[in-house]
């Protein structure tokens, strides 16, 4: 609907907020064309620009011949200023229009406006793709610097191409640090060939590899050793492949097992003592091995 000069501006919802730049009567056509949309007419530049200042536009459609402005400098302006907002261009050639802007040929005249209107559909729907992919793009961007676990990228060559700033708590490397050098930087050297072999073997194969947990020895920059859970998922972008790692650092886990495993140990030994107490014959014997129990519990306690 093409709507008065007059008529109040409305706040930007569902329908398309279109603004043409040129003969009011071609504006109304295409109008009748489009659905869902909301048409201005301004038959200068300058206008236009106001316009879009003041209300947000998804799309502006200009003749190539204004009588203030080349409709071409007028959607290179909106370019630069509104760089979200769609430019439809029509003109009699397509080196007229601007790098990034649509072009409709005004030749011939002829379902000229059924063609611009599905132009304009393309060119909005193409800047709201855009858009959503952008922000998703920003949250996941957002996601992975914020993560507490360290996310490491790598190449088919073992390269890292990728590291988020966890990686320096974990491994004790500044992330620019690790980006561009080779993965077995992080890994403790007994698995460095296991690495390059697995991920060479991954990288030959057709088919794309999950893996929700792996557990490797790490390697801190201090020298000492991080274990390590991993896991990861494997992609490809123009022919080669990369793998993109969660790492967590389960070294409060690891010695929470073993002070596990140390307790059932202390739990059979205990048995035992008490199997062989019910076969000591003599008190002192009894007084002497319950002695030696108890230098072997409190030893083993105190090294934690």
């Amino acid at each position: 609907m093409l709507r008065p000069e007059g008529e109040q501006s409305r706040t930007r919802g569902d329908a398309r907020q279109i603004v043409y730049v040129g003969d009011e009567t071609r504006a109304a056509a295409i109008a009748s064309e489009l659905s869902n949309a909301k048409i201005r007419c301004k038959h200068r530049g300058s206008a236009a620009l106001d316009h879009v200042e003041t209300d947000a536009a998804d799309c502006v459609v200009a003749e190539a011949d204004l009588p203030d402005v080349d409709g071409a400098e007028l959607l290179d302006a909106v370019a630069e200023l509104y760089p979200d907002t769609a430019r439809v261009l029509l003109g009699e050639s397509a080196d007229d229009a601007p790098s990034d802007a649509a072009f409709v040929p005004t030749r011939p005249q002829d379902g000229l406006a059924e063609r611009t209107a599905r132009r304009v559909e393309r060119a909005t729907e193409f800047r709201s793709l855009r858009r959503e992919r952008d922000r998703i793009g920003d949250r996941f961007e957002t996601l992975v610097e914020e993560s507490p676990d360290p996310i490491v990228t790598l190449d088919e060559d073992c390269e890292v191409v990728f590291a988020n700033a966890a990686v320096e708590r974990v491994f004790g490397y500044d992330p620019e640090a690790v980006v561009g050098g080779p993965v077995q930087r992080l890994l403790d050297e007994s698995v460095h060939d296991q690495v390059t072999e697995t991920v060479e073997s991954l990288s030959a194969d057709e088919g794309h590899i999950q893996r929700d947990y792996v557990e490797l020895p790490g390697k801190h920059r201090e020298g000492h050793d991080v274990p390590l859970a991993v896991s990861f998922r494997e992609t490809e972008r123009d022919g080669r492949h990369y793998f993109s790692a969660v790492v967590r650092d389960v070294s409060e886990r690891k010695r929470l097992e073993d002070r596990l495993e140390a307790e059932k140990r202390k739990t059979r030994e205990l048995h035992e003592v008490a199997v062989i107490l019910e076969e000591c014959e003599s008190v002192e014997e009894v007084c002497r091995l319950a002695i030696e129990t108890a230098e072997q519990l409190l030893s083993s306690t105190f090294a934690w």
